[in-house]
């Protein structure tokens, strides 16, 4: 039996810690505009439709804007096994959180440089009733930006081995800012190139 990964949005981002990490994109192009998802055997590229803003704005103080609130998101999830949950991955995420000292303006590149990327499972023991993410930080987990867009990647083939058990035939984009721009959830087949595991959904 399937399950779709629970994450609490923007609940299972506030708990990520502060850090950055960036990916250097080799010659990796996408034509559309659309979000794509790509896993190879030796790396996983998820990359989201270009920004509309030519510059962004972050730190803007305003409803909602208190130390430690999400103020940008960028997740992928997927589907795992049911008796696998809590104990698989089931997510990537990069994440800017608001601080006092704004606003500032500027890049997407310069906004990514403050953001905090992590690898997700879904915390089956966390209290509470609403489902959580245990977020944490992976080196095989990071985030730039090209032409524009967002592109987290996971990188390296003992890293693909280990976040992907199965490798799933859809994963769900999700995109949310703090002023309400966000674009909600959206599902994206998956393509696979060359054979990044033995077990497919």
């Amino acid at each position: 039996m399937k399950l779709q990964s629970i994450i609490a949005i923007p609940t299972a981002v506030a708990l990520l810690i502060f850090g950055c990490s960036r990916a250097r994109p080799e010659s990796w192009s996408f034509a559309s505009d659309q979000p794509e998802a790509v896993i190879e055997p030796t790396k996983a590229i998820f990359v989201f439709p270009a920004e509309t803003a030519k510059e962004l704005r972050w730190h803007v103080p305003g409803p909602g804007a208190y130390e430690g609130n999400p103020e940008y998101v960028w997740m992928v999830t997927w589907d795992i096994e049911e008796d696998r949950i809590g104990k698989d991955p089931d997510g990537v995420s990069s994440a800017v959180y608001w601080r006092p000292g704004g606003p500032h303006t500027g890049s997407l590149e310069s906004l990514l440089r403050i953001a905090t990327t992590t690898l997700d499972t879904y915390c089956s023991d966390c209290p509470g009733d609403i489902p959580r993410s245990r977020p944490r930080i992976d080196p095989a987990v990071t985030v730039a930006s090209r032409n524009h867009r967002v592109i987290l990647t996971i990188l390296g083939q003992d890293a693909i081995q280990r976040v992907f058990p199965v490798i799933p035939d859809s994963v769900q984009f999700y995109r949310d800012v703090l002023d309400g721009t966000g674009d909600g959830m959206v599902s994206v087949k998956v393509h696979r190139l060359g054979r990044a595991s033995p077990n497919t959904r």
